[in-house]
């Protein structure tokens, strides 16, 4: 090998042993018969490495994108998971609605609590809608900073509307 070739070869591995490639592993796969006739070795040994031995496919780099891979699909498994519990969970402003109810009314008849429930959440929607008049739905955060604000005015005054002659 001259000394050209010889600086060719070595950069080859030195790029595939840099990559994680172990030497035993890289001389595995070039160890096959010589063909009949090699101009130069050099150039058979640079064209074996680059075919045979990919710098991206050493087994260090081949664990890392599978421990890629698993990391990609557990979290995709626990945002699915979220998105599940979240549309499963009962929200902080129906929870906190039910608690101010169950507070203020607390002799009502759970269907009854489940309208009035009901309608102080629509009441504090519609408390929302006259201080934002440029429309849409409030959020969850907005629904609770107007329970925080006026939530047993509100909640006091649907509870009178709905008690229908029944006795808190």
């Amino acid at each position: 090998m001259d000394a050209r070739g010889l600086g060719l070869v070595v950069g080859l591995l030195r790029e595939r042993l840099d990559a994680g490639w172990a030497p035993g592993e890289i001389k595995r796969l070039l160890d096959s018969p010589l063909p009949d006739r090699v101009a130069r070795m050099s150039g058979l040994v640079a064209s074996r490495l680059r075919r045979l031995v990919a710098v991206g496919e050493s087994p260090r780099a081949q664990a890392a994108a599978a421990s890629r891979e698993r990391e990609r699909l557990a979290r995709e498994r626990a945002a699915v998971v979220d998105a599940r519990e979240a549309q499963t969970a009962p929200s902080v402003v129906h929870m906190s609605i039910h608690d101010l109810v169950t507070r203020l009314a607390p002799g009502l008849s759970p269907a009854r609590c489940a309208r009035v429930e009901l309608a102080v959440r629509q009441a504090l929607a519609d408390a929302w809608h006259r201080e934002n008049p440029q429309g849409g739905k409030p959020s969850p955060s907005a629904l609770l900073e107007v329970l925080a604000a006026s939530g047993e005015r509100i909640a006091g005054r649907v509870i009178a509307e709905n008690m229908d002659g029944e006795v808190a």
